[in-house]
């Protein structure tokens, strides 16, 4: 169960960032949001070396309550619910699909979900669909 930050009976939601191709995508913006939110900052990332991962947050200059590491896609949805995050940055969307319609997702482009000669996302049959 997560650890609920509250001051003066408000509530800080708890937030979940993904660490490759999301925080090392803008580390000046992860490194701002991490040290100025309130709420508890989860770290799940698709990593097995987690003393590689604290070296890289570390080097970051990022702050976290929490490192958790997975090795499945949904493993990573389980964890959002279990803990009660309610803000949850990502840059793939298989790892958001399964994630609660009460989270807010935010998606982080890079060169590995956006063409940016095309100016188009790059998404499969089995994550999007074309509108």
């Amino acid at each position: 169960m997560s650890i609920e930050r509250t001051n003066a009976g408000r509530h800080f939601p708890a937030i979940g960032l993904d660490l490759d191709g999301t925080i090392d995508e803008s580390l000046n913006f992860f490194q701002w949001l991490s040290h100025s939110w309130r709420g508890m900052v989860y770290i799940i990332t698709y990593r097995s070396n987690r003393s590689k991962a604290e070296e890289d947050l570390y080097k970051y200059g990022i702050r976290y309550d929490q490192l958790i590491l997975v090795s499945s896609f949904k493993q990573k949805a389980a964890i959002i619910q279990r803990e009660g995050i309610e803000i949850y940055f990502d840059d793939q969307d298989e790892m958001t699909a399964d994630i609660p319609e009460s989270v807010t997702v935010f998606k982080i482009r890079n060169g590995g979900n956006f063409d940016f000669v095309d100016r188009k996302w790059l998404y499969s049959d089995q994550t999007g669909r074309s509108i």
